[in-house]
């Protein structure tokens, strides 16, 4: 796995559903898991149009008492790139 300089912080129901049969009772649930899962990071206008997305690592770090997962941007150098031509605050 490389080394990876930023992290990606999400909801860990969003990444793991199957996690939270509280939030997701739905039959097929208790039949998936991370096999059956691909992560991306979207980059969204404000009005919600699809500027471009990133695909994530496929490792998602679960914090073991909250509802809190990293992920890590597979290609970190060309996302950042991509932000900073942006005047994104890195």
């Amino acid at each position: 796995m490389q080394d990876n300089q930023y992290h990606v912080v999400t909801s860990n129901h969003n990444v793991a559903p199957w996690l939270y049969p509280q939030y997701y009772p739905e039959e097929f649930m208790k039949q998936i898991n991370e096999k059956h899962t691909f992560c991306t990071l979207e980059l969204r206008a404000h009005n919600g149009d699809l500027y471009t997305q990133f695909d994530l690592l496929p490792y998602i770090f679960h914090h073991p008492d909250k509802d809190i997962a990293v992920l890590h941007l597979k290609e970190e150098t060309q996302a950042l790139d991509l932000f900073k031509g942006m005047e994104f605050k890195l």
